[in-house]
């Protein structure tokens, strides 16, 4: 299709397709009639442009087509850098001369517009592209003309690298001292002002020293908008966590139980919603949704349906069950004592005197008054012999235990002790026993009856009574003194452990009010200063702020590990740094 060009009335030039067999009397015609006042109400549809990127909001508005301008800018971009090429040749009148008239003589040669953006767009890539080696050129030029300089002095040629680098690197390892880092910034300040100065200049003499200026508060400026941005993004996110706290926050909220915001992630967000919450009450609130979860924990480990509130008899209960496994292995032959027996009795025999030869009126006495050592008793009943019947060992473990409990509830721990560790020495020794007769399945029943034992005895220690709650700080406590729990005890306990105000025992809190009486009476004061009865819904704010703090929005995003700062990493970047030095200092002196 044939191309029509059309002089606008301002001077440019534009180009239009026509259709075959146009004479260029119809052109002109048909683009007069386009343009004409009469038609501007309703213009006619006009001819199809070649450039489809037109300026202006309508065809009626368009100039020349858009390739033009960016035309036009890039030759007047390599203009700039002509015309100071060219300044030692000629007068500064000359040159100055030179420079002011490129933009009309490259819009009479282009028909581009000066004032258009691509044009501007295109002259400042076209400046950037044509500097951006300066720095380099300048430092390769000094390396090759004073080679033994540079390498006599280590400060030379981290100076050339700076210019090289446009001031962002070195080049070589950095300072430790502060002397040092202070030095390593005023070389790389020095290096961003020569390279930068450079750039400018080559774009316009005059501009050098602006360009020297900016080029030398680069690295200065970028590295402290670095550190500005992580600190400020450290106050924000709040200290990075651990891999093991993330496993711990993990390990938490896969049970069920939720933590108060900040013990988990102290971010700016969350130090704010839960002040505004009241940590206090908001700790309590989760520990009161917390001790449900652990008691369901707690029944789980026992085999007990979540709803059952737990008792001392329903421990009973599930001894007695389990102790079936025992009974089950009384035809198991005779048990014979080993050595790893006799180790365990003769350390309770050490661990658990009561009384010493000094003094042996503190230890107990019988009705007589004679010394009484009812662990020294113990452990030589257990050494008696060298053999023991399985059945009659089954019952000698049950008499322990119960031996054992008695001791407990009168106060005498150390008694207590003695016996559940003889007893348990019994159930290792009758272990190992029925582990040597070969049954599986006999020996797997009673080593999971002996697990489910301990585990009533460790929710016992922890358990109210009463109520039938069971407190999970107990069970970290048992952790911290090295019990062996595990499964579901052992999450309560490490949950404990690690969120101590969020694990409280309900008995010990009291009521929960959701709101205080300052609370009412801030509400009831605004609400009768403003005469607006809508002000006490305030509130409900703090309550709404507690809930928004448990909710799974929240507390699933607790454990999202943070990241540094986007911009402080950016700014780090060695692309960024390049793009920097080849761009800052032609964009604040291009003109």
């Amino acid at each position: 299709m044939p191309v029509a060009r059309f002089q606008m009335p301002d001077g440019r030039v534009a180009r239009f397709d026509v259709p075959d067999g146009t004479t260029p009397e119809q052109a002109t015609t048909m683009m007069q009639s386009y343009f004409s006042p009469a038609q501007a109400s309703t213009p006619a549809q006009p001819p199809e442009a070649v450039n489809t990127g037109l300026r202006g909001d309508g065809f009626n508005k368009a100039t020349a087509y858009t390739g033009q301008d960016q035309i036009g800018g890039f030759l007047r971009g390599a203009g700039s850098i002509g015309a100071t090429l060219a300044r030692p040749f000629e007068s500064a009148q000359a040159n100055n001369a030179r420079r002011a008239n490129l933009d009309q003589s490259i819009a009479a040669f282009t028909g581009a517009d000066p004032a258009s953006t691509g044009y501007k767009t295109m002259k400042l890539g076209a400046e950037i592209a044509g500097t951006a080696g300066a720095g380099g050129a300048i430092a390769q030029g000094v390396s090759r003309l004073a080679p033994a300089a540079v390498t006599a002095a280590p400060r030379v040629a981290q100076l050339l690298e700076a210019i090289k680098s446009g001031g962002f690197t070195l080049g070589g390892s950095a300072s430790s001292t502060l002397a040092g880092k202070a030095a390593d910034l005023g070389i790389r300040s020095a290096g961003g002002a020569i390279s930068g100065g450079a750039q400018a200049g080559l774009m316009d003499p005059e501009q050098a020293k602006l360009g020297a200026m900016i080029g030398g508060a680069l690295p200065g400026a970028t590295q402290a908008a670095g550190m500005g941005t992580n600190w400020m993004g450290s106050l924000i996110r709040g200290p990075q966590k651990s891999a093991d706290a993330i496993t711990a926050i993990n390990a938490a909220r896969d049970a069920g139980y939720v933590i108060p915001p900040t013990q988990a992630n102290p971010t700016l967000l969350n130090r704010t919603l839960e002040g505004f919450s009241g940590k206090l009450t908001t700790a309590q609130n989760a520990s009161a949704r917390n001790a449900d979860v652990t008691n369901k924990l707690a029944n789980r480990a026992l085999g007990i349906a979540d709803d059952v509130k737990l008792t001392p008899d329903i421990l009973n209960d599930v001894r007695k069950t389990a102790g079936q496994a025992y009974e089950n292995i009384r035809g198991a032959g005779t048990v014979t004592v080993d050595p790893t027996f006799d180790k365990a009795i003769t350390d309770i025999a050490t661990k658990y005197k009561t009384a010493t030869p000094s003094f042996p009126g503190l230890g107990k006495t019988n009705m007589h008054g004679q010394p009484v050592d009812e662990i020294a008793d113990l452990v030589k009943a257990m050494q008696s012999s060298k053999q023991f019947d399985s059945s009659e060992t089954i019952d000698a473990i049950r008499m322990l235990r119960e031996t054992s409990d008695k001791a407990f509830k009168s106060g005498d721990k150390t008694l207590g002790k003695a016996n559940k560790a003889a007893a348990g020495a019994l159930e290792d020794l009758l272990g190992r026993h029925v582990e040597t007769l070969g049954n599986g399945q006999l020996l797997d029943s009673f080593q999971q009856a002996r697990q489910l034992i301990a585990k009533t005895y460790s929710v016992e220690k922890a358990m109210n009574a009463t109520t039938g709650s069971v407190d999970a700080r107990k069970l970290g406590s048992m952790l911290s003194k090295g019990k062996p729990l595990s499964g579901e005890l052992r999450q309560a306990g490490e949950f404990a452990n690690r969120f101590p105000k969020a694990a409280q025992a309900v008995e010990g809190m009291g009521s929960l009010p959701q709101t205080s009486p300052l609370d009412w009476a801030a509400g009831g004061t605004i609400s009768a200063m403003t005469a607006n009865p809508l002000a006490l819904l305030a509130v409900a704010g703090r309550p709404a702020a507690r809930a928004l703090t448990m909710s799974n929005f929240v507390q699933n995003n607790l454990a999202n590990p943070q990241t540094s700062s986007r911009m402080a990493g950016l700014l780090a970047s060695p692309e960024a740094k390049l793009l920097l030095s080849r761009t800052a200092p032609q964009i604040a002196t291009s003109r």
